[in-house]
């Protein structure tokens, strides 16, 4: 029988998966920057963003899909005119750490993109190796590769070969993250990886192991991500993830970005923002 027959909605599981998780496991999923109030802002505008339906139209065949094309940059890392056309206008943002969530991880999600024709975008926080994840999408998948920007800018610089060989057809920078967000409770929970899983696209072991009551995983940004960063850095980049102004997002594109990426981090970095829809609809 399947897992998940016993579930009407993802808010079931969602509140199964809360039920079950370590204490650590479950405060990094669920919390947000500082007061939350950008968590509860995402929130509250979804609920507040209502639908206006028209009637008496022929709906005996939808088509949900949207096709767009990204202009590379010719000093882009990854070069060419690409095309990309989708089942649904749904895409799977970058997340860290799945394999605390499933066995299986990022593969797990990979393979449940490709099945749907969607595309997926794999962390540079990934617990599986970006190889991994590229090795297990379907030969028609489009895959895509998330990028913090690393002080060690040859460490970075070898991560977007990697991506680029492995077949990942874009680069998408997080650019909503200069400073890492303030979760208290990963503060309160000293979170670190389990023991049996690390940050798998690094040769050294990053488990974020810390003794002293604070947070592993802040510790690491701090101490990893360049806080200095520009819109020079665009000469690197295609897609750029976390615009929440209309002016810098012709910065970006200026800059040689091929697309943009309207985000607030899920409210997890800088907290009292706006919420995404309702800055789109402005």
């Amino acid at each position: 029988m399947n897992k998940l027959s016993g579930y009407i909605s993802l808010m079931d599981i969602e509140k199964r998966a809360l039920e079950i998780m370590p204490l650590s496991v479950r405060g990094y999923y669920v919390s947000g920057a500082d007061d939350e109030e950008t968590v509860r802002e995402n929130r509250e505008a979804f609920r507040n963003f209502l639908l206006r339906p028209l009637v008496l139209r022929d709906v005996s065949i939808l088509n949900t899909s949207v096709h767009f094309c990204l202009n590379t940059p010719s000093k882009s890392a990854i070069q060419k005119i690409r095309e990309f056309k989708f089942t649904y206008p749904i895409g799977i943002a970058p997340t860290a750490f799945q394999r605390m969530a499933h066995d299986q991880g990022e593969i797990a999600t990979v393979k449940a993109a490709s099945e749907m024709s969607v595309p997926m975008i794999c962390s540079t926080l990934s617990t599986t190796p970006l190889e991994e994840v590229a090795k297990n999408a379907a030969d028609n998948a489009t895959i895509w590769f998330q990028l913090y920007i690393y002080k060690n800018r040859a460490l970075t610089e070898k991560l977007v070969r990697r991506a680029e060989k492995a077949g990942f057809s874009a680069l998408v920078l997080t650019v909503d993250a200069p400073h890492f967000g303030r979760r208290r409770a990963d503060e309160r929970n000293g979170f670190k990886l389990p023991e049996h899983l690390k940050v798998a696209n690094f040769e050294q072991e990053s488990k974020f192991a810390d003794n002293d009551g604070a947070s592993g995983l802040t510790k690491y940004i701090i101490s990893n991500f360049d806080p200095t960063l520009n819109w020079e850095v665009l000469r690197w980049l295609v897609i750029v993830k976390g615009i929440m102004r209309g002016d810098d997002a012709l910065l970006a594109i200026e800059a040689g970005a091929a697309a943009i990426v309207v985000s607030n981090h899920g409210g997890r970095q800088l907290d009292c923002c706006m919420s995404t829809v309702v800055f789109i609809f402005r």
